[in-house]
């Protein structure tokens, strides 16, 4: 690994809009780990995407083209085979493509919900994530792991993050990574815990 070619850790919150971060300068929604990555890596000024929904928004960050470009302007229904099965990128040369080719190990962990998301996408040596669609946020969920199906109780938003770890274990550490971390929240549904009291 060279100085040029450093590590990258993306963070994709999902339907997360920029205003609702301390580190953009919002007083009232307090937000220190986002604040804390994003004084000690970098932070996008000068960056936006140019849809506000899930589906479009991954589709321009991850190929730097317009919804209308990529052919998708709303989230997909990914549970209806004909939407969940099509490859939404086919043809486009995403990021992830392009940092492989760059000599990068690329793993994915989280929401991909560009169509295929039963499998492992282009341009990634390892995914984990939730195919067909996202489903409830609770409970037991048949995930994906490198296309091979697996059963997990737990609540999604906490438990994903812990899946990355095992792309750092088995990654090459001769090589540079990127990881993605694509989280589902904090689109809704939102809940307390059990405990909480209004």
């Amino acid at each position: 690994m060279s100085p040029t070619q450093p590590n990258i850790l993306l963070f994709l919150t999902d339907d997360h809009g920029q205003w609702a971060a301390g580190c953009y300068g919002n007083r009232a929604l307090p937000t220190p780990n986002l604040d804390r990555l994003a004084a000690e890596g970098v932070r996008f000024a000068h960056a936006f995407t140019p849809s506000p929904v899930c589906s479009p928004a991954r589709a321009c960050l991850l190929t730097g083209r317009t919804p209308s470009q990529v052919g998708i302007h709303d989230w997909l229904q990914e549970a209806e085979p004909v939407i969940g099965d099509y490859d939404w990128l086919a043809g486009e040369i995403t990021l992830p493509q392009l940092l492989s080719a760059a000599g990068y190990h690329c793993g994915l962990s989280g929401k991909w919900h560009l169509g295929r998301s039963h499998a492992t996408p282009p341009g990634f040596d390892w995914a984990f994530g939730l195919p067909r669609w996202q489903g409830v946020h609770n409970g037991t969920y048949t995930y994906h792991s490198n296309g091979k199906q697996w059963n997990w109780r737990a609540t999604k938003a906490p438990a994903l993050p812990t899946t990355r770890w095992s792309f750092w274990k088995m990654r090459r550490t001769t090589s540079p990574f990127f990881s993605m971390w694509a989280t589902l929240s904090p689109i809704p549904p939102m809940m307390q815990p059990a405990t909480t009291q209004p």
